[in-house]
């Protein structure tokens, strides 16, 4: 599944800071992200209560383009991956954000509400 989103920024590296880094990622994506020379440690979840970690391989970080990884439990499946991509339209002169993420096809409504609600975290916390 790929969802498009424009974003309220036109700062690239602003952009890149919140998509590519552990600290970035922890402001919308998740409660807590670390990334440790490509290993990814990512928690939802209160301090006292329950939290899910998952891990995550980088596969791929191109500055200021895109990152792609692929969860743990996802190892070798080629299709499975999430990738984050910063693209630019000359035509609005506005930065885009491109999430491809693999779901199953009874899993795609719920993907995209999960994905939303992150956007709508990385807009209120960072005006991105």
């Amino acid at each position: 599944m790929t969802i498009e989103y424009e974003l309220h920024s036109r700062s690239k590296s602003i952009i890149w800071q919140l998509i590519s880094t552990g600290e970035g990622l922890s402001r919308w994506m998740a409660d807590e992200v670390e990334d440790n020379n490509g290993t990814l440690t990512v928690t939802w979840g209160s301090p006292m209560g329950v939290k899910e970690v998952r891990h995550a391989r980088v596969l791929e970080r191109e500055k200021n383009r895109c990152i792609r990884f692929r969860w743990s439990e996802d190892e070798g499946n080629e299709d499975y991956f999430v990738e984050l991509r910063i693209s630019h339209d000359a035509l609005t002169d506005t930065y885009l954000l491109t999430i491809t993420d693999f779901a199953e096809p009874d899993d795609v409504d719920s993907m995209t509400h999960i994905w939303n609600h992150d956007r709508e975290k990385l807009l209120r916390r960072t005006g991105v």
